[in-house]
Formats: C-alpha cells, sequence, structure tokens
C-alpha cells in the first residue's frame, strides 16, 4: 500500500497535510479505544447505554434543527442512495461552489477589496479591512446556498424524486443550519488549511501586494531584517515553504518540475517600514514565500507607490476550497438523532449503519 499513497501524495499536497498531521491519528486512537472499552465493558455485564446520559443534549440538538413537519427522512434509509447519484450530484454541488467563489472574488477586485488582515496599510485600509470580512462572509453564504440548490436539483433531474430534506427558503430551521453548518465548516477547513489562528472569511478576495496574502500560512515564515535578505539556509526554508503552502499572494504551489522561481518576501514591504507614517506600524517584517510573477508585480507598483491587488490562481486549491454536501449531512444527522432519543445506541447505531450501507 505504500506506493498508492506515494502517487497519491505526488498529486496532492492535501495528502502531505494529513500525513504530517498527528491530531488525526489521535482522534482515530481514540474511537479505535472507544470502541475496545465498549465491548470490554459490556462483555463484564456494565452496558453503560442504559443510562442514557447523552440524549438530553442530543434532544435539544434535534429542536433546534428539525421541525416536526419534517418528515420525509422516515421514507429513506442509507442505503437506499446511489453512490454514482451522489457523486454526480456532489460534482455539480461543488463546481458550483467554486465557481461562485471565483466569482465573489473577481467582483471583490473590481471592487478593490483585499484579503489584508491589517487594519493601516493605504489610506482606506481600515474600511477595506471590515469590507473585506463582510464581503467574504456574503459571498460564502451565496456559494453555499448556490451550490446546496444545484446539488439538490441535479439530484431531482437524476432520480424524478426530491432529496429526503426540506425545500430550500421554506423551512427556517433547515436554511439557518444550511448557513451555519457551512460557515463553521469553512472556518474549520481555513484552520486546517492556514492555521488556528487564520479562520477568516475574507481570504476568498484578492491578496493586497504589500501585505499577507489569501495564502499565508502562520508557520509558514521565516523572521526578516530589512537590511539583508534570505541567506542560503533561509532560501531553502523559503523553498520548502513554497512546496507545502504556495505563494502567499496568489497561491502558486512549487512542485519539483517546476522551474518557477520563489523569493523571500519582506512583509511589510521594506519601503513602509522604513519611511513614513506606516513604519511606526508595521511591526516586524517577516519572510513569506513568494512566487517571482507576484515578486516583479510588486516590486513594480512599490516603486511607483501604486496599489496592486494579486488575483487568486483558478487551479489554486485548498481545504477551505472544499464543499461540504450540507442537505446529505442534514439528512444522516437527523436520522441520527431519531435513532438515538429513541432506543438505539450510539455505537450499535454506527455498526448498523455501515452494515447496511455496505
Amino acid at each position: 500500500m505504500q506506493w498508492v499513497f506515494k502517487s497519491l501524495r505526488r498529486y496532492s499536497h492535501s495528502i502531505k497535510y494529513i500525513s504530517n498531521t498527528s491530531w488525526i491519528w489521535l482522534v482515530i486512537q481514540s474511537i479505535v479505544s472507544l470502541i475496545i472499552w465498549n465491548h470490554v465493558l459490556t462483555s463484564l455485564g456494565y452496558d453503560f447505554h442504559k443510562y442514557d446520559w447523552y440524549k438530553p443534549a442530543l434532544l435539544t440538538i434535534k429542536d433546534i434543527i428539525m421541525d416536526n413537519a419534517y418528515t420525509s427522512y422516515e421514507r429513506f434509509n442509507i442505503a437506499d442512495f446511489s453512490p454514482l447519484v451522489l457523486a454526480l450530484c456532489y460534482s455539480l454541488g461543488m463546481f458550483s461552489y467554486y465557481f461562485t467563489l471565483y466569482s465573489v472574488h473577481s467582483i471583490l477586485y473590481l471592487c478593490g477589496i483585499s484579503s489584508s488582515p491589517r487594519l493601516i496599510g493605504w489610506f482606506f485600509q481600515p474600511i477595506n479591512y471590515f469590507l473585506g470580512f463582510l464581503c467574504g462572509l456574503g459571498g460564502i453564504i451565496l456559494a453555499n446556498f448556490v451550490s446546496n440548490y444545484a446539488f439538490l436539483t441535479a439530484y431531482v433531474w437524476l432520480t424524478a424524486t426530491h432529496f429526503p430534506v426540506p425545500v430550500l427558503y421554506t423551512n427556517t430551521k433547515f436554511d439557518t443550519f444550511l448557513v451555519f453548518f457551512n460557515l463553521f465548516t469553512f472556518c474549520f477547513l481555513r484552520c486546517y488549511s492556514s492555521g488556528f489562528w487564520s479562520p477568516w472569511f475574507r481570504c476568498i478576495a484578492p491578496s493586497e501586494i504589500i501585505h499577507e496574502g489569501s495564502f499565508a500560512h502562520e508557520s509558514g515564515w521565516l523572521h526578516a531584517d530589512s537590511d539583508h535578505y534570505v541567506n542560503e539556509g533561509q532560501r531553502l526554508l523559503i523553498y520548502h515553504f513554497a512546496k507545502k503552502y504556495g505563494c502567499h499572494h496568489c497561491g502558486l504551489i512549487k512542485h519539483q518540475k517546476d522551474k518557477v522561481k520563489f523569493h523571500g518576501d519582506h512583509i511589510p514591504v521594506t519601503k513602509h517600514v522604513k519611511h513614513g507614517i506606516r513604519s511606526l506600524v508595521a511591526g516586524n517584517q517577516k519572510f513569506y514565500p513568494q512566487c517571482e510573477y507576484c515578486s516583479n508585480h510588486q516590486g513594480c507598483y512599490v516603486a511607483k507607490n501604486k496599489r496592486y491587488l494579486r488575483l487568486h490562481r483558478f487551479n489554486s486549491y485548498r481545504a477551505w476550497h472544499l464543499w461540504i454536501p450540507t442537505p446529505l449531512v442534514y439528512f444522516l444527522l437527523v436520522k441520527f438523532l431519531v435513532h438515538q432519543t429513541e432506543s438505539v445506541s450510539l455505537i450499535r447505531y454506527l455498526f448498523t449503519s455501515l452494515k447496511d450501507y455496505v
């Protein structure tokens, strides 16, 4: 199996994230430990499921996300879904999500709104700071509703039946669940991709060339000195960050066969650190990985003292570009809550569902 993972790593840097992330293995070990302890305690005669200690919390969640009028889930089971149909619906939903995000990204570029995380920069930077957050939030909500609509419509086209969830814009609890679940998953995937302290919605906007870009990782930087450039050891680390995180402005990933050069980008730019009122609030400089294309644009526009926004590359995928099929998640969650609040134990439900689907 080792050669399979090597092949996957060659085509997807996401696999590298998974293989190098220790907390995922901690979660897997915890789940396995719970299953083992459940069987051990059950064999000794201790069935802790009969105390129903978790049911009050599940009843509360059930009341929050579903109405009593929603009963279409009762006619469907997990095994009733066709994997091929779900895959086609998800493909359309994923394409709609990414296309809408990039459309919002282009509109923000035309409006001059960037993803800069700094409150002070160019003249209207404080306004841009809050507009970037609000427009990013609205763009993510719009993209999720478009993708959910595409998913549900494709299911109707392929099966001539409605997906077993409430109709969009007719059920307040369902629509609220779509919004908050998608925002939560976006923040989670953003933190997974760019670091724990980076759950900002403004990252879908174009990058400000003089500040940290949308793809800047909280671990992918080095301490910088305004009077010196990177030395040989730092250059190797910059290339390591370029292969792992990509250019912090446009998202270009450094691959082994690519001839694209990467540089250590001074952020904030040295001109703003040494001169003007911005030098008082610029803070310490850092080196971020930057491709030669963004570096050339940055040098040109900084020399002219002009503002420049860098569009993201269309093929610069990150974990936060992934769409989670919320209608399917909602259906599975409702089925789970209904079973749990009746008489089925947690682990028994998971094993039964998996057996029925397989």
